[in-house]
Formats: C-alpha cells, sequence, structure tokens
C-alpha cells in the first residue's frame, strides 16, 4: 500500500499556484463546488493535463449519508457534470465521514467503483464491500495529516462499519436539527422534473456545514424557502391556494401541522406550544429564525416575574376558502392561530382558572438590514436596549420589508433587539375576555 496526500485547495489562487508546482505529483483532489465555478478557463483547460485523482462527495460537501437517495443522486450527479465536462476521468467517491451501506451502491450505480472512505478511530483498511450486489472498492482515508492509502493486490470483502455521528451532532444542536428536517420535508417531496434554480437551491442547503458547525443559517434557510417557491411557480398554482399536512414533522413522536398557501410556509407544534418556522416564500425570507434565538412561543405567560411557555392540545384544524385556523386548547385557556395570505391572527379566550399575570405571543421577526419600529403611527425610532410599549399598532421596518402587528384590544409589547431582527413579546393582563393579535408580513 502506499499514501495518496489529500489536498483541498480553498481560492482559485492557491489551485493556480498547486498546478504549478504540483500538477506532476501523485494527489487526491478535492474541488469545493464554489471553487470549480470560479475557475477560470485557462485553469480549467489545465486540470485534465494533471496527474491528479480528482475526489466526487457531492456538489455542496454534504453528509451524503444524511440524505434521501433521490438527492445524493442529485448531488453526484451534478458534481460529475461539472467534472467530466473539464475532461476529468480519474475519479473515485469520496465520503470523509457518515458512512452507511447505500453509499456503496450511490457510487457504484454512478460508474464509480472506487471510494475513499473516512473512519473516527483510522481502523478502516482497503476492502471491497457491497450493497444488494452493487460491488465498490474502498480505500481509507487517514486524518491527519489527510492521506489516501491506495492499495496493492487484491483487497478482501468486508462490510464497511455504519458511521452515524453525523447524526447524533445534529440532535444535539436544536437550530441544526430544525434546519435538516426542514430540509428533509422538501427533499423528500422532490418532484421527478425539477426546475435547474430549484435543484441548484436544494443543493445548497444540503451541505454539511449548515449542520455541523456553529453559524448564521439564515442562508440555508433562504436557500429551502426559495426552492419551494420555485416548485410552487412550476406546478402552476392558483393565488389562494392552500394546503395543510398533518405528521410527525420532527421525529419526536408528536405530530405537527404543517400549513402552506402561495406566501407562507409554517410548522405548528401545539404539544410543545411553538411555531417552529415561518418562512415567507415570496422573498425567501425565513421570518422566524434568528441565530440563538428559539421558535415562536404561542402562549407566552408570565406569573411571579417568572416566564413559562404553555402546551396545548390540537382540538381541530378548519379550512375555509383561502383561509387555515388551528383551534388548539389548554386547560383554561382556548387559542386559534389563523393564517391567511402574508397574515397571522393569534386569538385568546381565558377563563378565570388562569393564573397568570400577563398572555400572549412571543415572535422572533428577521430582517435582511438594521430595523426601526414605531407605535401607533408614531415617530421612527431605532431598537435598543430592551424595553416595553403599551398600544395597538407596531410597525417593523428595515427599509425593504416591513411587519405589523395590531392588537384589537390594547396591551403591551416588550421588544429587545437583536442582529438582523427583533424579538417581541405581544401581551396582555390575564382577565375572562377575548384577545386578538393579528402579525401582517410584507416583502
Amino acid at each position: 500500500m502506499s499514501l495518496l496526500p489529500v489536498w483541498q485547495p480553498a481560492t482559485v489562487e492557491e489551485l493556480e499556484s498547486g498546478l504549478v508546482e504540483r500538477s506532476e505529483q501523485r494527489l487526491a483532489v478535492r474541488l469545493r463546488h464554489d471553487l470549480l465555478v470560479a475557475l477560470p478557463n485557462p485553469v480549467r483547460e489545465r486540470l485534465a493535463r494533471t496527474v491528479w485523482t480528482f475526489l466526487v462527495g457531492g456538489w455542496s460537501d454534504p453528509i451524503l449519508a444524511s440524505l434521501p437517495e433521490a438527492s445524493r443522486d442529485l448531488q453526484i450527479a451534478r458534481e460529475l457534470e461539472e467534472l467530466t465536462s473539464l475532461g476529468l476521468t480519474d475519479l473515485i467517491g469520496y465520503v470523509p465521514f457518515g458512512w452507511e451501506p447505500q453509499l456503496a451502491a450511490l457510487f457504484a450505480t454512478n460508474g464509480l467503483g472506487t471510494v475513499a472512505v473516512g473512519s473516527e478511530n483510522g481502523s478502516l483498511t482497503a476492502t471491497v464491500t457491497d450493497h444488494l450486489g452493487q460491488v465498490v472498492q474502498v480505500l481509507p482515508l487517514h486524518d491527519p495529516p489527510p492521506s489516501l492509502v491506495t492499495a496493492e493486490g487484491r483487497p478482501g470483502r468486508t462490510q464497511v462499519p455504519v458511521d452515524r455521528e453525523w447524526a447524533r451532532q445534529i440532535d444535539a444542536n436544536p437550530e441544526a436539527s430544525l434546519l435538516y428536517r426542514k430540509m428533509l420535508r422538501l427533499a423528500t417531496r422532490w418532484p421527478e422534473r425539477p426546475p435547474t434554480e430549484a435543484v441548484e437551491l436544494l443543493l445548497e442547503a444540503q451541505a454539511a456545514s449548515w449542520y455541523l458547525t456553529a453559524t448564521d443559517r439564515t442562508r440555508a434557510h433562504t436557500a429551502l424557502t426559495l426552492a419551494r417557491r420555485r416548485l410552487d411557480q412550476e406546478r402552476r398554482l392558483g393565488a389562494d391556494w392552500t394546503k395543510v399536512s398533518q405528521l410527525d414533522w420532527d421525529a419526536d413522536g408528536v405530530g405537527e401541522v404543517h400549513v402552506e398557501n402561495r406566501d407562507l410556509s409554517i410548522v405548528v407544534d401545539p404539544v410543545e406550544g411553538l411555531i417552529k418556522t415561518v418562512d415567507l416564500k415570496t422573498t425567501g425570507r425565513p421570518i422566524s429564525y434568528l441565530p440563538g434565538e428559539p421558535p415562536w412561543r404561542i402562549g407566552r405567560v408570565l406569573a411571579n416575574g417568572t416566564p413559562t411557555r404553555l402546551p396545548f392540545e390540537l382540538e381541530a384544524v378548519e379550512e375555509a376558502r383561502d383561509q387555515i385556523t388551528l383551534r388548539m386548547s389548554h386547560p383554561e385557556l382556548a387559542v386559534d392561530l389563523g393564517i391567511k395570505d402574508t397574515d397571522l391572527t393569534f386569538d385568546y379566550r381565558p377563563e378565570p382558572g388562569l393564573e397568570y399575570d400577563r398572555l400572549g405571543p412571543e415572535l422572533v421577526l428577521a430582517f435582511d438590514h438594521p430595523v426601526r419600529m414605531r407605535v401607533d403611527g408614531g415617530a421612527w425610532f431605532d431598537i435598543g436596549e430592551p424595553n416595553a410599549f403599551p398600544g395597538h399598532r407596531f410597525r417593523f421596518d428595515d427599509g425593504r420589508s416591513q411587519v405589523l402587528i395590531s392588537l384589537a384590544q390594547p396591551g403591551d409589547l416588550f421588544v429587545t433587539g437583536a442582529d438582523h431582527g427583533v424579538v417581541v413579546w405581544v401581551n396582555w393582563p390575564v382577565n375572562p375576555g377575548e384577545y386578538r393579535a393579528a402579525v401582517s408580513l410584507t416583502g
């Protein structure tokens, strides 16, 4: 056996330098998708004249094992399309982590009979493995330093150990888990002939970096939202269409409700008392996502200065023309969540037995630019330290988009500024009666 260094150039300039200094060296080279699309023609033409072996692991460097089968094929096919257009023929599969037996069939059916595979403890040896008769030769990756152990002679046949550490890492991070479930929901409903733009957006949102590192995931949320919008357009759906799905959206053993219309995609978890995601499809804005902030709370209450999030039971889902209403209940409290176009309404009906001081929804509102606000048509002002304002109408604006919160009864709004957004708690003193808050999302 011999070692083949693994090289992953980070920039076009680094690759150009490598073409001058290392083109005659035996290397295993991994070219990221963003680097590939940025290559000038002279550099592209020189790649085929090297003695390098090129690693194929999916267009956006995804965790291949984490994806549905159709998405795995999309990732590999897109990358092979780009690499073969450069005249590259010395290609092998690449799985630095996250091996599952089905990946053998993925590479074999895409014409890649050899796969470089990483293992957590470095104990993997060169072998032959298969999945349902689809056979590949596995070469182990060693790290550090990154190197590929190339086989000499005829290796035996074994099963490569399954590696699901990626799943444990995603499950341990609520923000990564939320994005992953949103991605799966879209990817598992993928059409046979999607528009190219939607494919590129989905592939971008499947990059491993969104799920395995502490990062701002706004761009990935936006890509998924825009991809969903592009698929809607391809289906030529009418302006007033709605769709309601009841399912275990986040695989926690409890059902959620996924509501869609032309403008919005919303996932409601009554049992946890959360609206887990609110996406404005017309612009791609993930309204409810700010790094480090929790999802929307349907019923946030305050008792003796201590905030609490109430759980609910879903009583009914009602569809009337282009509006969806989710009827939920908690002992001594009923809540109706209405969804129509780009508007949401929260209707609360507390009974005398509800022993809390204040009640209302807590909302995370993301913006693309610094945001300002005004109360009841007054002067605009910037949002600084946490503050509270009484009123009926609270408008937030970043120069391109707005959110208007309207209260049918006088109430209070507690607001806290955040990077690219705000967190607000709309609330009233708890008394028997009815309370309504309407949230209008524009732009």
